[in-house]
């Protein structure tokens, strides 16, 4: 039986609201990290010879239902701001496991930056990055 996060996200899909790819486009996974929903791989998009990264969708019950679609609704409603990561949508694995391709930012994370930087940079960049 279908969880709640997957059939709005079939019906999303299905409806065109988000893009999806075939799964073999992608090549040469790599993990860079893991996030709130799953692991983080960054890949290679044939199609397009762009390198992206891959996000996990853990659709599961350990998951509130709201926060896995605000998520994506989100994404969706940003992903051509200039100061955004690219949300390009979905794809599905052999095993059934969805996951987000999302434009690779190989300067790291805004975490790891700030983290790094915060003492260097003025209040004024410091409230431009929230």
């Amino acid at each position: 039986m279908q969880s709640i996060q997957e059939e709005w996200l079939e019906k999303a899909i299905f409806k065109k609201h988000i893009n999806s790819f075939n799964y073999n486009k992608f090549t040469d996974p790599i993990v860079i990290g893991e996030g709130g929903f799953g692991k983080v791989f960054k890949y290679k998009w044939k199609d397009c010879e762009l390198t992206v990264a891959l996000k996990c969708l853990k659709v599961d019950t350990s998951i509130d239902d709201k926060d896995f679609i605000n998520k994506l609704k989100l994404l969706r409603s940003v992903c051509y701001h200039p100061n955004i990561i690219t949300f390009y949508g979905v794809t599905k694995d052999s095993n059934g496991n969805y996951s987000m391709i999302l434009e690779y930012a190989n300067e790291g994370t805004l975490r790891e930056y700030l983290k790094t930087n915060f003492t260097r940079l003025q209040w004024t960049h410091k409230t431009t990055y929230c």
